[in-house]
């Protein structure tokens, strides 16, 4: 019944409903659904994860789908689904993206050229 729910998520959340996209995720990341999940005779198959078993892979794959749908609802204010996104920040799960910031390691002082002090380049003095 879970793959059938989330047939129906899926259809409303491409139309940009919410809920459904929130729906949707959690069902892709609890792994209660496979919907979007390759199948084994697909003509390419789910990459091995160094480290990680069949159902851990499933897993992992079923996050990333999940995190897509995660973010198009935190753009549309569900701050549930930014909570998620947050998790799957710390724990590393889904798919990264570069923001081009610097590293938290490296921090904002070592990242900014060398400037007065007194701020007056940016005064225009």
């Amino acid at each position: 019944q879970h793959d059938a729910a989330a047939w129906l998520f899926l259809r409303l959340a491409e139309a940009g409903h919410e809920v459904a996209q929130t729906n949707l995720a959690h069902l892709l990341d609890s792994g209660s659904s496979k919907l979007l999940l390759p199948e084994e005779s697909a003509a390419l198959p789910m990459p091995e994860l160094p480290g990680e078993g069949g159902e851990e892979a499933q897993r992992a794959f079923g996050r990333v789908s999940a995190q897509r749908h995660y973010e198009l609802s935190a753009e549309q204010g569900n701050a549930l689904s930014e909570l998620r996104l947050g998790d799957y920040a710390y724990y590393g799960w889904g798919l990264r993206t570069s923001t081009g910031l610097p590293h938290a390691a490296e921090g904002p002082a070592e990242a900014l050229p060398d400037q007065d002090s007194d701020g007056s380049d940016l005064l225009g003095a």
